[in-house]
């Protein structure tokens, strides 16, 4: 009976601890990257390399293009109006968006090596760049002759029109290092659908039901993400592949919207949680995550949307940091060190407790976690639970400590009596 309790005890505190888990996936550092001298910015494109384009305000509080690298932010400057704005950024460091010439007409840009270069346009007066892929090219809108607005893809000097599906207008958001290009265009019927062109041919990708859809981002792979109207009429963030629209639903709300999609699958934007309020989300096989929950202890920010991430799970976006200022930002994944079963940044009870409850299990287990075993032997034991004690630390955490460390190690001692005496009792 006596051994019977003492087991029971430890697993019971075990279940107390793992119910401040946040999720199975990474917890996030955050960086806020400040402004241009002004009170306002927000991040648009990261590329392999970790830097950051989007758009800040100066201390007049005109709105320029920067370009955010090791903890300082550039002015990209303007085609010589007082407003730009950087879309994106690819491997080489060369800049896309729009901005603003002297007449006041906005332009696609490119720029690089500090210069900004003006795309042109479709014969209209204004133009704006979305998307810049390894190769350098270039993707977005602009004014035809007629002064309609349609998709461009923009190499070496020269500007193609990609057309429209029957209707008066097409826009390109995301280009592929295949050079496959998504957006939005009208139809026929005066519908907007998402698009993705490949060789010529641009092809319709439906609709999660409804009338609607847009794509924002495509992946080495062709994977699609955007949002789309469901037969209800709600708007809802979609992942396109192989030919089928998925509904990647929302954080319990009505509303959401996927922006970008890396060569791993995970893909980003925002959602609306139950109180109709949005706020950023990382969705990965087949779960959406409310990425404010994520964050380290006591960040303070409010996550409003995430734009991008690049192949190295790194995100950036805006929103409310500690001061209350919309901010453009950067997540950076923690890695998990050794013993770290839940990839939190630190090794704790919630660690012992992830090893505790799949203790003895193997794959096929009702109550296995891949996690938890930690030498990858196929079997969580004695080995796991050493390699949790031997590497336990309440620094640099994620997380609090779910109890005070006094108490927290007499548990650990308490956990690995109890374990002993449940294998010998099973002998």
């Amino acid at each position: 009976m006596r051994i019977r309790i003492a087991v029971s005890l430890c697993f019971a505190a075990a279940t107390c601890l793992t119910i401040t888990t946040a999720s199975a996936v990474f917890q996030y550092t955050i960086t806020d990257l400040g402004t241009l001298g002004g009170n306002y910015s927000l991040a648009h494109g990261i590329n392999v390399s970790g830097q950051v384009v989007g758009q800040a305000r100066t201390a007049g509080g005109d709105p320029r293009a920067f370009l955010w690298e090791n903890g300082v932010m550039q002015d990209l400057g303007t085609l010589g109006g007082n407003y730009s704005l950087a879309q994106n950024i690819n491997v080489s460091g060369q800049v896309v968006g729009s901005a603003y010439m002297a007449s006041g007409s906005p332009r696609a840009f490119l720029w690089e090596n500090g210069v900004m270069q003006d795309l042109g346009t479709l014969g209209g007066l204004s133009s704006g760049a979305q998307d810049i892929n390894v190769s350098g090219q270039v993707v977005g809108y602009a004014q035809t002759v007629s002064g309609g607005w349609h998709a461009f893809l923009w190499e070496n000097g020269a500007t193609q029109d990609l057309g429209t599906m029957g209707g008066t207008w097409s826009g390109g958001y995301s280009i592929n290092a295949s050079g496959q290009v998504v957006g939005a265009v009208g139809t026929a019927s005066g519908d907007d659908h998402a698009f993705l062109w490949e060789n010529g041919v641009m092809q319709d990708l439906g609709t999660l039901g409804g009338s609607y859809s847009f794509a924002h981002g495509i992946n080495a792979s062709g994977e699609v993400v955007g949002q789309a109207s469901t037969a209800s009429g709600y708007y809802h963030a979609f992942l396109w592949k192989n030919g089928v629209m998925h509904d990647l639903g929302t954080l319990g709300g009505s509303r959401s919207s996927a922006r970008a999609i890396n060569a791993l699958g995970q893909v980003v934007g925002y959602a609306y949680g139950a109180s109709q309020d949005g706020g950023a989300f990382l969705w990965e096989d087949g779960v959406m995550y409310d990425l404010n929950s994520l964050l380290p202890y006591g960040a303070g920010w409010i996550l409003k949307n995430a734009a991008d991430i690049n192949d190295l799970g790194q995100i950036v976006g805006i929103g409310k940091n500690p001061d209350g200022h919309s901010h453009a930002l950067l997540l950076t994944p923690i890695i998990p060190g050794p013993g770290d079963v839940d990839g939190n940044g630190i090794v704790d009870g919630l660690d012992l407790a992830a090893v505790m409850t799949a203790w003895e299990t193997v794959p096929g287990d009702p109550l296995w976690n891949e996690a938890a075993d930690l030498d990858g032997n196929g079997l969580v034991d004695g080995l796991d639970l050493t390699e949790v004690i031997s590497n336990w630390t309440t620094t640099a955490g994620a997380l609090p400590p779910p109890v005070p460390e006094p108490a927290t190690l007499v548990l650990v001692g308490l956990a690995a009596f109890g374990l002993l005496l449940r294998k010998a009792r099973k002998h």
